[in-house]
């Protein structure tokens, strides 16, 4: 696995430090859906298609690459990508995540807070939640930003989908600020432990 958590860090792991920051988007590694196989980000190239869950295959615009590279200097928390642990958002598997890109969060809390079922977040706004965390790695990471001529929602191989803005910033889920979304993350949380404190009553079977 080419993740550890900044709970459990490598003795003698470096920080990480980035070059340039990133615009949001997927690390290397991450795979999507294509046509016929699910295709890791990095292979992928302008004019190619990628298979949307909202919009069916859609052309990719555009693919801009950076790299975060491990230093010996300290680098500012804020630049750590995020480590999704099993589950946390429906996942089946760990995954790493830019803390910009915007996760798509289905629930019934959502709709009670905004009026809708499906809302996205900035995975770094969901830091907290069901062991969401910041994490720290051992080496250089890829890390690919996807273009598209309308905003589009991108399942990922491990089970997170995520909502891709266009060129002028529109989402295709209801784009929450940070302040909302840990409105949402406090209510979740809180509707974790309620189902976990139910009492299951005795019936007839």
């Amino acid at each position: 696995m080419f993740f550890k958590s900044n709970r459990k860090l490598v003795k003698g792991a470096a920080p990480l430090v980035l070059d340039v920051a990133p615009t949001p988007g997927f690390f290397a590694g991450t795979q999507v859906p294509t046509r016929y196989a699910w295709t890791e980000v990095e292979a992928l190239r302008a004019g190619d298609h990628v298979l949307t869950a909202e919009n069916g295959e859609q052309e990719i615009l555009a693919v801009e690459t950076g790299t975060l590279t491990v230093s010996s200097h300290a680098a500012a928390a804020a630049q750590w990508p995020l480590l999704v642990p099993e589950a946390a958002l429906g996942n089946a598997k760990p995954m790493m995540v830019s803390p910009g890109m915007r996760l798509v969060v289905e629930d019934e809390v959502a709709s009670t807070l905004f009026g809708q079922p499906c809302v996205s977040a900035r995975a770094e706004s969901l830091i907290g939640y069901r062991g969401i965390a910041r994490a720290r790695v051992a080496r250089p990471l890829g890390h690919v930003t996807l273009r598209f001529d309308a905003p589009q929602t991108i399942a990922t191989q491990g089970g997170l989908f995520f909502d891709v803005a266009d060129a002028q910033g529109v989402h295709n889920f209801l784009p929450l600020d940070d302040r909302q979304a840990r409105l949402l993350v406090r209510h979740l949380a809180q509707s974790d432990e309620a189902e976990r404190s139910r009492v299951v009553s005795a019936g007839w079977i």
